[in-house]
């Protein structure tokens, strides 16, 4: 089923056709499938720094939400599920070297729990839309493991970095 999530051709997003966006559902993680987040959602962020969470994504995070800055300039929202499954791997590095102490600093220091609100909505620290460059227009993106909020110039920036390698890097899947 197809499912309207928003529209695109805007001023500052030009790449985005004009219109709605359309997608495909995803499977929700309901009847035993597995969840996957697909998608490119606009969003504004009001002052307090709340974000809306897509409807359709809302019941995954009712346990609670997990908020890290990612090496790529945008703010990670996972569910507890995909977060522990990530810190599992971070933790595969023993504490005992530098490496592995490095990796717990990195990931632990850039993490934050949250909560939805009522109303759907993601407060994202000030630490986090600082770093982010969030304020006012974002872009949610699904990543499959779990949504990205971006900053709609640095989406665009790593969007043209992805259609440059995308074809190659598709190809070279086994």
């Amino acid at each position: 089923m197809w499912e309207k999530v928003g529209k695109g051709g805007s001023a500052t997003h030009p790449r985005l056709p004009a219109g709605p966006i359309y997608h495909k559902a995803a499977a929700m993680g309901r009847g035993g499938r597995k969840t996957v987040f697909r998608g490119t959602y606009e969003y504004s962020m009001d002052d307090r720094g709340r974000l809306p969470i897509p409807a359709r994504y809302r019941h995954l995070f009712t346990g609670g939400v997990k908020l890290t800055l990612s090496p790529d300039g945008c703010v990670e929202v996972w569910t507890n599920e995909g977060f522990e499954k990530m810190e599992a791997k971070v933790m595969l590095e023993p504490p005992t070297t530098l490496k592995g102490r490095r990796l717990r600093r990195g990931f632990s220091v850039r993490s934050w729990d949250a909560e939805l609100d009522r109303q759907g909505r993601l407060l994202i620290p000030q630490y986090l839309r600082e770093k982010a460059a969030l304020d006012g227009n974002v872009i949610v993106a699904g990543r499959i493991e779990c949504l990205e909020i971006w900053n709609p110039k640095r989406w665009e920036e790593e969007m043209a970095q992805v259609e440059a390698t995308y074809k190659e890097e598709l190809e070279s899947l086994r």
